[in-house]
């Protein structure tokens, strides 16, 4: 079966990544993974950090670590893709893995910022965004089955009691489920994968994957590596 890691973090463009986008990329290849998606941060803070210029060019800063790692991919034969982990300024500071997210969508949508997800996720529908809520059973996050269409259901970086959690709410809503490592750094690799039959080589093949429940939760048996915060 082929291997896909669907949230990995760049040290380019997230802040709390450890690793730069082309030694991920080799590790992943080393570790058998075909195809890794970039799932950098997206927030208030990351982007006022950016400084004084249009929100175009903070665009274009922000996607440096997926260009980088797309590069590495095209050379060593690792499908990269691009997806985003955004933050929604509420009192639980929800995250949502946006797939098939294009920078255009980005550049248009200054407002992904300042919009909380049930306003946000007609926007997302409208242009063919799929919407994973991740870790919604940490501590800081609070699940919203009404606004997403699947949820993270194994992170890699969580303990087992919240990533049980977060299975018993699939189920109860009924709603696909996926798993990613949330790679930070090396440590952080094959910690957690979706298994397919067949090469995901474009956003809509995972989109598909798992609107038609195929996805297989890959689970590498480990100490927790955090507690839920």
């Amino acid at each position: 079966m082929f291997k896909t890691e669907t949230h990995m973090h760049t040290r380019e463009s997230s802040p709390c990544a450890h690793e730069k986008a082309i030694k991920m990329v080799d590790h992943y290849k080393e570790a058998g993974f075909s195809t890794v998606f970039t799932s950098d941060h997206i927030s208030r803070r990351i982007f006022d950090n950016y400084g004084d210029v249009s929100w175009k060019d903070k665009v274009t800063m922000f996607m440096a670590g997926y260009y980088r790692a797309r590069h590495r991919g095209l050379t060593i034969g690792v499908n990269v893709l691009f997806s985003v982990e955004l933050e929604v300024r509420d009192e639980y500071r929800n995250h949502y893995l946006l797939y098939n997210v294009t920078r255009e969508f980005l550049e248009e949508h200054e407002c992904i910022l300042y919009a909380s997800i049930e306003e946000l996720y007609p926007l997302f529908k409208e242009n063919d965004i799929y919407v994973v809520q991740a870790h919604p059973a940490r501590l800081t996050s609070i699940p919203t089955p009404n606004s997403v269409d699947a949820f993270e259901v194994y992170n890699g970086k969580l303990a087992d009691e919240f990533n049980e959690e977060a299975l018993k709410l699939a189920v109860e809503y009924d709603l696909p489920q996926t798993a990613g490592s949330d790679a930070h750094k090396l440590e952080h690799i094959g910690q957690a994968a979706v298994l397919s039959e067949y090469e995901i080589k474009t956003s809509q093949d995972y989109i598909n994957l798992l609107k038609n429940r195929q996805a297989v939760i890959y689970r590498k048996p480990k100490e927790p590596l955090e507690k839920g915060e």
